[in-house]
């Protein structure tokens, strides 16, 4: 029975040192989320007005679509760093 107190104060003291502080680093983007929009199709020289038009149609698509994607991903990453940097 006498040693139950010492026993205890062991316990107590082994809880009450400090832990070696970790700084947890935000997780890097996914690099294949990183990847550049493709390059524009080179128009072909044509007399034709509906395959310039065609054309230019597909390339203002993809543009667009390539910059809203990479507009989307930026926006949401600095978000949930910003959010994780105000939370530690």
């Amino acid at each position: 029975m006498k040693m139950l107190p010492v026993f205890c104060l062991v316990l107590l003291t082994g809880c009450a040192t400090q832990a070696v502080p970790v700084k947890p680093k935000f997780p890097e983007p996914i690099q294949s989320l990183m990847v550049q929009c493709p390059e524009l199709k080179d128009l072909q020289q044509t007399t034709k007005l509906s395959e310039v038009v065609s054309g230019v149609t597909q390339n203002y698509g993809m543009y667009h679509k390539c910059r809203l994607q990479n507009e989307m991903w930026i926006e949401w990453y600095n978000d949930q760093k910003k959010i994780y940097d105000e939370v530690k």
